[in-house]
Parts: C-alpha cells; sequence; structure tokens
C-alpha cells in the first residue's frame, strides 16, 4: 500500500496513440483518481507520451516501445521530452514499417547505443514473452545471436522483472534472468485499456507533484521501495484487443506525426 512520501508509478502502458484503447485525457482521470503516476510507453510512437509530460496534470517521465529488427522491445525513458524526440526522429523513425506497429528494422544494438548515447535509460521489455520478442527465438540476421544477445545485456540498464500482459508462466521464466546478470528493474502493467493502469508497477520516493526529472533520477538510479503485479489480466482478451487494433493499423498505415 502506498505510503506518505511514495509515488507508485505504472512503467508500462499504452494508449490510442499505438496498440491501446484509451485516450490521453481518460489516462490522465483515471491516474489522478488512482493518487498514481504512468509512463506511456506506445509501440514506436511518442506523441502521447510528450502530451502527458507538456499537459503536467499526472506524474510521468517521457518514454518509449521501441522494437527492432531482431524482434526484441525495448522500454526507453528519458529526463526530457526534447531527448525523446531528438532519440525517435534521428534513430527510431528512419526505421518504421508503414504497415506493422511494433516491428521496425532498426537493429538491436544500435537502438540501444543511439538511446544511451541520448540520455536515455533502457529496460528490456517482457524478456520471455511470446514469439520473436523472447530472448529465446528472436533473430539475428547478421552474425551470432548469443554475442548479440550477450551485448544486448551488457548495454540494458534493467529488465522488466514482471509484466502485466503477459502469463504468469512468462513472468516466472524471467526469475531465471535475475540471477544471471545485475540490472535494476521496471515492473508494468502493458495496459492496452486505461482500467489496467495500474495493475502493476513500482513505489518509489515522490508524490503527485513530481515531475519528469525527479521520477527518471528515481526509477534510474533510486531505491525501487517495493512492487507489485496483478496475474488477474486475461490474456485471451488482451490478444483480441491487439489482432483488432494491429489490423486496423495494417489496413490503414502509419500515419504522419502531424
Amino acid at each position: 500500500m502506498q505510503q506518505p512520501g511514495e509515488l507508485f508509478i505504472d512503467l508500462h502502458t499504452l494508449s490510442k496513440y499505438s496498440d491501446g484503447l484509451a485516450g490521453i485525457e481518460k489516462l490522465e482521470s483515471m491516474c489522478l483518481q488512482r493518487g498514481i503516476g504512468m509512463a506511456l510507453t506506445d509501440h514506436n510512437e511518442i506523441r502521447g507520451s510528450i502530451r502527458l509530460v507538456e499537459n503536467g496534470r499526472i506524474p510521468t517521465l517521457p518514454a518509449v516501445e521501441v522494437g527492432t529488427r531482431e524482434g526484441l522491445e525495448f522500454l526507453i525513458y528519458f529526463e526530457r521530452p526534447e531527448q525523446l524526440e531528438r532519440f525517435f526522429v534521428d534513430d527510431v523513425e528512419p526505421y518504421l514499417w508503414r504497415r506493422f506497429m511494433v516491428r521496425s528494422s532498426i537493429p538491436t544494438l544500435k537502438c540501444l547505443m543511439a538511446a544511451k548515447e541520448k540520455g536515455g535509460y533502457v529496460s528490456l521489455a517482457h524478456p520471455f514473452a511470446y514469439g520473436r520478442k523472447s530472448l529465446c527465438r528472436c533473430k539475428s540476421p547478421i552474425g551470432s545471436r548469443d554475442h548479440m544477445l550477450e551485448k544486448t545485456l551488457n548495454l540494458i540498464d534493467a529488465y522488466e522483472i514482471y509484466n502485466g500482459g503477459i502469463d504468469d508462466r512468462s513472468n516466472r521464466r524471467v526469475e531465471t534472468l535475475a540471477g544471471q546478470i545485475d540490472k535494476r528493474i521496471t515492473v508494468g502493467s502493458d495496459a492496452h485499456w486505461v482500467s489496467r493502469v495500474g495493475t502493476a508497477g513500482v513505489a518509489i520516493r515522490g508524490d503527485m507533484e513530481s515531475r519528469a526529472t525527479h521520477l527518471f533520477d528515481q526509477v534510474s538510479g533510486g531505491d525501487i521501495l517495493w512492487w507489485k503485479g496483478d496475474s488477474t489480466a486475461s490474456t485471451v482478451a488482451t490478444s483480441l484487443v491487439i489482432a483488432a487494433q494491429h489490423t486496423a493499423f495494417f489496413l490503414m498505415g502509419r500515419k504522419g506525426s502531424s
């Protein structure tokens, strides 16, 4: 339970800018009602996250979830929105595919090095999720897959120890990773609809007046006071939402940034 001086923040959420169902206003209202913060990590998309920061109504920090050529996905957080925008424009946007929301052609190592050069804090999302998103099934088209994974695990700052959108078995497998690498953690609901926001996340030092610079410092280097994960989400319902949103995206194509 959140105590005075503590702020609970969900570090993995989606909006209608990618494959979520909620708009910015609904997400803000939910966070204000529950007294929590959130990072909006839309797939290969930053407009919603920047809007949240600029609105200044809730505790949030600039963020994006980037899918790479090998299939891995990374949650990348920044201290300031201009850092996120520069990273996205320079290093992500040129590699985006018009018909696929999650996938891009940016190589994993290039993505990680560019993010860190621009001040990003990088967490490996759902390390053992389904398909190519998993460390066990990702592809390495050039060179040694094992070498790429070794460098990836060296470059990341953290890993998502719990993801509220995947099955319990996949989350339990992350415990094996915890014994292999000495990294910080992130936790998020991976919420695709507003009622799931805040069902997973971390408690840090802060309050509802905390802004991006403070949140970034706490998430990247402060104490994670406690974390929680809620396994009651329906993976079937989540899969249906994702399938519908991705099909619509494929048919309509990627929209411009205006």
